[in-house]
């Protein structure tokens, strides 16, 4: 009868402590990971989630203990070459990038996880829920309203309305108020109109306005 070796853990945490700042974070900690496990941490600000975590991935070292990767001490140099070659790191400042629209932070992690592409309808449906969710909008409000809030996250790079209508509105017979018109129409919604009439209701980007005062919306 054969007897199997026990499956070494991925990730050893043998009687690890941490300091930070010259002051003692973490004590004695024993622990492991074994391939398709996770490790969860709960605690409250400052107690030493970050800092445990960012001795886990090797951005420093524990004052005492070992951290042991498949059975091999991550200090040792050519261990921790081939122990970072397996990690990803996210720290909480990389989260979201606030320069990126929603879409653009969507289809940034799916290229990070290689999963396949989320359509535009099920991130605004997903986008409407958390906005419904965390309180940013009334489950009573406009629909049209919600709906120009979750186009604004899918708006590509801003057009420059005065370059724009001032080319479009140039051949005008009335070239200030094609201008106001194109103007109007490309600031809230990010489009130029067709035509050179200047009037409100050849804007592909409203609804039922006019150059009465209708209804500013984007559909």
């Amino acid at each position: 009868m054969s007897m199997r070796k026990p499956t070494l853990p991925r990730i050893l945490l043998n009687d690890v402590s941490c300091m930070r700042n010259a002051q003692q974070i973490l004590r004695h900690v024993n622990g492991s990971v074994h391939v398709g496990g996770a490790l969860v941490l709960k605690g409250s600000n400052d107690s030493g989630k970050t800092t445990f975590l960012r001795m886990l991935a090797g951005f420093s070292r524990p004052s005492a203990g070992q951290i042991l990767w498949n059975g091999h001490d991550i200090s040792q140099s050519g261990i921790f070459h081939q122990y970072k070659l397996q990690l990803n790191w996210l720290s909480l400042k990389d989260t979201v990038k606030e320069k990126f629209t929603f879409l653009d932070n969507v289809q940034w992690f799916e290229v990070l996880e290689a999963t396949m592409a989320i359509s535009n309808t099920l991130l605004a449906t997903l986008l409407i829920s958390l906005l419904l969710l965390l309180g940013f909008v009334e489950s009573s409000s406009d629909p049209m309203v919600i709906t120009n809030m979750v186009e604004q996250s899918f708006t590509d790079d801003k057009i420059d309305c005065d370059e724009a209508c001032k080319e479009r509105c140039k051949l005008s017979s009335r070239p200030n108020l094609c201008k106001r018109a194109c103007g109007t129409c490309c600031d809230r919604c990010n489009c130029v109109p067709p035509g050179t009439s200047g009037n409100y209701d050849v804007c592909p980007c409203y609804r039922d306005m006019t150059t009465h005062g209708g209804k500013h919306k984007c559909p």
